[in-house]
């Protein structure tokens, strides 16, 4: 389950990435803010994906030690 988890969260930062590398305009248009902004707004979108990525990491990691099996 946590690999799905993040291979899914792999996945979407990826295409977080080539959603960025597809606005890019040339070189010579990126002065205005409303790129500037985008890019802000992807960096912490894809910041904000691995936050989570390490917060449900962290839960399984505690849930599977408190949640050990009993051995008969």
């Amino acid at each position: 389950m946590e690999a799905e988890i993040v291979r899914r969260l792999d996945r979407q930062d990826h295409v977080l990435r080539a959603i960025l590398a597809a606005l890019a305009p040339p070189e010579a248009e990126t002065e205005g803010s409303s790129f500037d902004d985008l890019v802000e707004i992807l960096a912490d979108l894809t910041v904000a994906v691995a936050d989570v990525t390490a917060a449900i990491q962290a839960l399984r990691s505690d849930g599977s030690r408190r949640f050990q099996p009993v051995e008969p």
